[in-house]
Order: structure tokens, then C-alpha cells, then sequence
């Protein structure tokens, strides 16, 4: 599979799972996929996300990490959630 096609495989999931589950956390402004996994370096890796929200403040990390942990394929593991 082309680099292309595997990043067009991640937007896909990006636009079709993770941001409806965002929705009710507040307005974004820019979700950005970026990593080695997003580069075509590997394909055994986190798919690194950055979200850019339009609002005053960002929605608190207790409410993003349950949401990163449902998300997460790696079941057992803490979520990594940085702000």
C-alpha cells in the first residue's frame, strides 16, 4: 500500500470515529496527523494527533482520556494525553 493511501486510510478513521466522539468537548479548529506513522516511516506505530480547539480553554484531560483510552487499540495501556 502507497504512503498516500495508508495516510488516506488514517484521515478516513480520523474523520469517521475520532472527531465525532470530540464533538461534545467543544468547537475545533484543526485536527492535524503527524508521526512516523503519518510520514510513511513505519507502519508499527501511535498515530500522533493534534487538535487545535476554538474555544477560550481546552477541554480538560479528564474528559479527553476516556475518550483517547476507547480509542486506544493497545486495551490495559493508560492513555497518553498531552496538552
Amino acid at each position: 500500500m502507497s504512503s498516500s493511501t495508508r495516510l488516506e486510510a488514517y484521515r478516513n478513521t480520523v474523520q469517521e470515529q475520532v472527531l465525532p466522539m470530540y464533538e461534545s468537548l467543544g468547537q475545533l479548529t484543526l485536527a492535524y496527523l503527524l508521526g512516523s506513522l503519518a510520514a510513511g516511516y513505519t507502519e508499527d506505530a501511535d498515530l500522533d494527533l493534534m487538535m487545535v480547539w476554538d474555544d477560550p480553554e481546552v477541554p480538560a484531560a479528564s474528559l479527553r482520556e476516556p475518550l483517547v483510552t476507547r480509542l486506544d487499540e493497545r486495551q490495559g495501556v493508560s492513555p497518553f494525553v498531552v496538552d
